[in-house]
């Protein structure tokens, strides 16, 4: 999967962690690439313990956008990272929650993989929980990153123009 430079993109998917499992300190939705520390390192956090167990989306061996906000439980939540031109944006169930409007980072996540749920440098840094309808677009894609908010999806996700990876329940 290569995300390939400063191109927009969209990352989504729904997931539901139960209240009854605590989320490890740095747990990952979806990521690319190595844990953190190298350049092609891309991902999703939903706990960052060094953020306050906040949203966190990290790239290139740095945070890049981070929420005010804690991960929800004991309900499904729709996620989606997008970028659309110098804008990136990180959207909780339609609400924008963290961006950046000047974003002009190029991202490399080229000869690596997907990953949901879990680093490969790590065995502590997934969750206990599911996932549904996730969605890798890199290209043009149906959000704006610069929206204060966006619709959630009401039905399974499908393949759109530029689909690189779906996967449904």
């Amino acid at each position: 999967f290569d995300i390939g430079g400063t191109g927009n993109f969209s990352l989504e998917g729904f997931i539901f962690v139960n209240s009854d499992h605590s989320l490890a300190s740095y747990s990952r939705f979806l990521s690319f690439g190595t844990y953190y520390n190298t350049s092609k390192s891309f991902g999703i956090m939903i706990n960052d313990a060094a953020n306050s167990n906040h949203i966190t989306v990290y790239a290139v061996s740095a945070r890049i956008l981070t929420s005010s906000i804690d991960f929800p439980k004991d309900q499904w939540n729709h996620i989606v990272l997008c970028r659309t031109g110098n804008d990136l944006g990180l959207f909780l169930n339609g609400l924008r929650i963290a961006h950046d409007g000047s974003f002009t980072t190029s991202l490399n996540s080229g000869n690596t993989y997907l990953q949901i749920g879990q680093t490969d440098d790590s065995t502590t840094d997934g969750f206990i929980g599911e996932v549904r309808d996730v969605r890798f677009i890199n290209g043009s894609h149906v959000y704006d990153a610069s929206s204060g908010f966006l619709t959630v999806p009401s039905e399974s996700l499908t393949a759109v123009t530029n689909t690189k990876f779906l996967i449904n329940d």
